[in-house]
Order: C-alpha cells, then structure tokens, then sequence
C-alpha cells in the first residue's frame, strides 16, 4: 500500500459517523377517524409514486389461500372493463403498477407523469372496489397459480423455505400453512367477493404518496377520490393470533431434479415489537446479512463450500423467525451445516471486538441512509415503519439501539437465541438423506 493509500485509510477511520440522523419531512393526516395518509415532497415534480396499503393478508381468510387469489383477479377486470381494456388504459399512461399479496397485508404500488395523477388514481381506485370477479378469469388465474407453484416446486430454495416456515410456525397456521392445489380449487368466486368485501375497506387502508399534489389540496382530494372505500362497512369479528406449536424435527426433500441442495436452519422469533428486536436485527448483520459477515468470510471464502450464504430475521406482524440459507453441493452438506454450528457456537462464546461491531453499525447506518435516498425511497422506507414496526417512531429508537449496542448486547442476544441445538435444519434438493 502506497503512503497516499495508507493517509486516505488513516483519514477515513479517524472519521466518527453521525447518528443523529431524521427522517425527511412528510406530511400525515387521517380521513374521517379511519384511513391514514401519509406524504412525501418530491424529489422530481413530474413524476408520482403511490402504495395503497389493506391490512388483510392471511390474517383476514375465511378459506386458505383466499387473499392471494383476490388480489390475483383485481386487474382481470372490473365492472364494465375487461383486462385487455384495463392493460390498454394503463399503457397508454405510462403506469407502472405491481399488486402483490403478502401474509399481513395487500398493496397495489404504481407510478405515473403528475400530469395523468387524477385519471390514473381514479382508476386504480375502481379496480380496487368494482372488480368483477368472473368465473372465466378466476378459472384463468387458478391456471396460472397452478402452473407457477408446479414450476416452484422444482426448485430446492422455495422448497427449502416454505417446509422451513411450515415447521417453524405449524402446518395448518396463517404463517406456516403451504399453498397447494387443493386449497386453490375449493375458493368459488363468491369466497373472493366476500374476502374483497370484508377486507378492502377504509378502515384496513394506508396511503403512502410522493409527489407534488393537485390543487384543491391534499385532504380534500384524497378524501373526495378514496370515498368508495367508505361505502362498506367493516363486519369482520376481531382478529386474534393464535400462536400455533411448530414442529421441532429436521427433513430433508428429494427433488429429482436438482443438482444442489437448499439449507434452511433456524428458529422462531418474535415481532418486530419485541423489545429485542433491534439487538437480534445487529446481532444477524453480523453473522450473515451483509457481504462481510462472518458467514460470508468463512464458509464462502475460508472453505469455498457455497457461494452465497446469508441470514435473515424474518419478522412479520405477529410472529417471526430466524433462519440461515444456503446453497451448497450434496457432497458439502454435513460440512456446511457443522461449520455454520462452528460460527453461531463462536459466537455464543466470546465477545465481539469493539472494530468489528463498529464496522457493522457504519454499515447499518449507510445502509438506513440509503433507504431516504429520494422521495420514492423515503415514502417506502416510511410504509415499512408504520407497517411493520408500528409507527415511526421507531425510526429513531432503530438508531439509538444500534448506535449504543455493545459487546455484551450482541453476546447476550446470541446466548439467547442462536444456539444451533434449539434450529430446524431443512434441506431441499439432490441426495436422499438428511
């Protein structure tokens, strides 16, 4: 290293990273007692982003599988358009939209020219509450869902994880139960309409815009255009988890198919409410959430037995899990899995040195600096906050627990929740035995 590099080096850890870190400015406001909205000022007046958010999911079913589908044929058609009508529409101003599905909640995302916003929103909110909901499209959909999970169970890493989450959190639970054809063939297009109904109203929804607003002003015109959410009343009986008991044992899947196997280790955890959420969120940095974490340094450059290896805390409403994943040969298999023990036991046992959690904790915060990079960033990373950590809030206490973490934090959190003894170890893929 020339004395220009090593000046460079020395220059930049003598610099101490700043935490006292804000979120940009945004603007909220709720319509009639019920439906948050939540603003963002543009970084390009052109251009606007929206989420529309229902708190539903798999929370809210009555028949397995029921808000996947009903999200699925929301853009097949609505009351007097059919989908080529609705693509045609879309395309012809430019949106880019995305509807998705997830275990706690519904979202259509979408992006347009400020100039297109009213014809656009006026739109997306028709869909959402005119859908037809036709015996020909909802029989075109099961088809497609048919094909995509014939496709997927082929492939060891989807296998991998949802027999992982089924043992975790319980087979026949909101978070553990599998798709399958079975499930998919029983819902009628009444299931859909009473889910879309129950589930797709005022009270369950969260609106998270970026970009300049009309101007009559932005209450009066959100609550003018979201006004048919408010036209069905909320039936549904109050939702209560019910905490199902996993499976504890460790399987492995034969897929004919595949040449590697698929590693899925971990455990249950807990929400992100959890008062020690934010230790485990540093403590699984890490381990194995970043490039070089300590994962990635041994068993993909030390043993070169995968080339990508990561872990993940997975918290979703009202649950959560832990896992490592992995892809790895056949022949590697056992190696890989007494190697990762060897890191979590390494762990477990001894103190992480003060250089190497402040390399983790500048990462971290780059990384959350990252996240309000722009207007359509920040209004994401503010839908995260509110959605999934309940209010934000916890913006600022995410920063306090990272910034003054410690040692013993991180050894404590480890001792508690990492030990490779208490894990379900799945595998999915080639070789015959675990």
């Amino acid at each position: 290293m020339n004395s220009h590099a090593k000046e460079i080096n020395q220059y930049l850890r003598s610099l101490k990273p700043d935490w006292n870190v804000n979120l940009p400015h945004f603007n909220q406001f709720i319509i009639d007692k019920e439906t948050q909205i939540f603003l963002v000022p543009p970084s390009n007046d052109a251009l606007v982003y929206c989420e529309l958010v229902f708190v539903n999911g798999r929370i809210s079913e009555k028949k397995k599988m029921a808000s996947r589908l009903t999200a699925n044929q929301l853009f097949e058609g609505c009351i007097g358009m059919e989908s080529k009508e609705l693509a045609d529409f879309f395309d012809f101003y430019g949106v880019n939209y995305s509807m998705q599905a997830d275990l706690d909640f519904s979202s259509l995302s979408f992006s347009c020219l400020h100039k297109h916003l009213a014809q656009v929103v006026e739109m997306m909110v028709r869909v959402l509450t005119e859908p037809s909901f036709s015996e020909e499209n909802l029989e075109k959909g099961k088809k497609a869902i048919r094909s995509q999970l014939k496709h997927q169970l082929t492939e060891p890493d989807f296998v991998s994880y949802r027999e992982f989450t089924a043992r975790v959190y319980g087979p026949q639970s909101m978070y553990g139960y599998n798709s399958s054809v079975e499930f998919l063939e029983a819902l009628t297009a009444e299931d859909l309409k009473t889910y879309h109904k129950e589930n797709y109203i005022a009270k369950n929804l969260k609106v998270f815009y970026s970009g300049k607003m009309i101007p009559q002003g932005s209450k009066d015109y959100w609550t003018t255009v979201l006004k048919p959410f408010f036209s069905t009343e909320d039936n549904r009986s109050q939702f209560r988890y019910q905490m199902e008991v996993g499976i504890h044992s460790d399987h492995h899947y034969y897929i004919p198919s595949s040449t590697q196997v698929s590693l899925k280790m971990g455990r249950r955890m807990f929400e992100r409410s959890h008062p020690d959420f934010y230790h485990s969120y540093l403590t699984n940095t890490i381990l194995g959430d970043y490039f070089g974490s300590r994962l990635m340094k041994s068993i993909r450059e030390d043993y070169g037995l995968t080339y990508d290896i990561h872990s993940t805390l997975d918290s979703q409403a009202w649950d959560g899990c832990f896992y490592i994943s992995a892809e790895i040969n056949a022949g590697s298999k056992i190696q890989t899995i007494e190697k990762i023990h060897s890191e979590l036991n390494k762990l477990r046992a001894e103190p992480i040195s003060s250089k190497e959690l402040n390399t983790v904790k500048n990462y971290l915060l780059g990384h959350i600096l990252r996240l309000m990079d722009g207007s359509i960033q920040t209004a994401i990373l503010i839908k995260i906050l509110v959605l999934e950590y309940k209010g934000v809030s916890a913006f600022r206490q995410l920063l306090s627990a990272i910034e003054t973490a410690t040692p013993e934090d991180i050894l404590r959190i480890s001792n508690q929740y990492l030990n490779p003894d208490e894990f379900f170890t799945i595998t999915a893929g080639a070789g015959k035995s675990v």
